[in-house]
């Protein structure tokens, strides 16, 4: 598995059961903990959309809890169908990412507080449900990685 460069843009279609994404999420936190991914000057990678590394992109994304950052932020380590509910104070956030032009990183407008909801793996096989606001780093990551799902980037 690795980063499509320059990225495809295609529309991610929504997840079903954790079934359809298991082994494609697995080898994403593969991915992404390794921290290896030979293209830019990436050392470390906060999240790692699906749309990043599949023609057929689904609307899931992986974060990396080897960062002590993230790891205090989320929880569980695959994030399914995220939609934003609400958003408020609007920002402008420096951040980068494999995907953008030049990899190199760019103010883009962010809302610093957003209220999501999303699905996280949960007993045999099935989507447990969570409606959560987020503030500040895992505000900007869920609204960067959504938009990924929207064929941007």
């Amino acid at each position: 598995m690795k980063i499509i460069i320059p990225p495809h843009k295609k529309i991610s279609t929504v997840v079903k059961n954790l079934k359809e994404i298991r082994q494609d999420a697995l080898d994403m936190i593969e991915l992404i903990e390794k921290n290896d991914f030979k293209e830019g000057v990436w050392k470390q990678a906060y999240a790692l959309s699906h749309s990043q590394v599949s023609e057929n992109p689904k609307t899931f994304f992986v974060i990396n809890k080897t960062d002590p950052q993230i790891k205090k932020n989320f929880r569980k380590k695959i994030i399914i169908n995220p939609v934003i509910l609400e958003k408020a104070e609007e920002v402008f956030n420096k951040e980068a990412c494999m995907s953008m032009p030049y990899r190199k990183s760019a103010k883009v407008k962010r809302y610093r507080k957003i209220k999501v909801i999303y699905y996280v793996p949960g007993w045999f096989g099935r989507l447990k449900k969570k409606v959560e606001t987020c503030v500040g780093l895992k505000a900007f990551i869920f609204s960067h990685e959504i938009e990924h799902f929207n064929g941007h980037y």
